[in-house]
């Protein structure tokens, strides 16, 4: 219905347990907030070392106690409500009521991922790579005289530099996370 879903006092209490569990100190404590997502996997925004801080959204399944608590309708698979009756179904029920030390997991897991400069570094080398496409075509231009070429030749070659530095970038990106 597109109105925010309020995290339950319940779950802030074990967000902030787990807060002081990890050790982070009080100052990054208080930059860390919590917030509900869509769906069933936990997500990050920001980090801690920035002035705003980070959010950790929490999946509602981390509100779920026991089957009673869950309301089924709301639960699809490819777009198509579940079968409850068949086994799998029942033990997609299971799998999503968490105890307390998973919910504590995977919350620090999601807290210690903020806790960095990942945000400004993907940031600085996404921009570093438009300055050196940029150049590497400027170099390409002064170099084999393009302005002089046909325009498909400089189309392929401004193609396979803009391929280059794509492919390089989608390497890096995946490897930082």
């Amino acid at each position: 219905n597109g109105e925010g879903v309020r995290v339950p006092e319940r779950l802030k209490e074990l967000f902030d347990e787990t807060l002081l569990d990890t050790g982070i100190d009080e100052y990054h404590r208080l930059l860390a907030r919590p917030f509900m997502v869509f769906g069933f996997d936990t997500y990050r925004i920001g980090s801690l070392s920035f002035v705003h801080g980070a959010y950790i959204g929490l999946p509602i399944n981390y509100t779920y106690k026991d089957e009673s608590s869950i309301n089924k309708t709301d639960i699809f698979i490819n777009n198509e409500p579940v079968n409850w009756n068949r086994d799998d179904a029942k033990l997609l029920l299971d799998s999503l009521i968490l105890s307390d030390d998973a919910k504590k997991y995977a919350i620090a897991r999601e807290v210690m991922l903020a806790d960095n400069y990942l945000v400004m570094f993907k940031s600085l080398f996404s921009g570093g790579i438009l300055a050196a496409t940029f150049n590497v075509a400027a170099q390409f231009n002064n170099g084999s005289k393009l302005f002089e070429k046909p325009r498909g030749v400089r189309f392929a070659m401004y193609a396979l530099n803009g391929l280059f530095w794509w492919g390089i970038w989608c390497l890096q990106n995946d490897t930082l996370l």
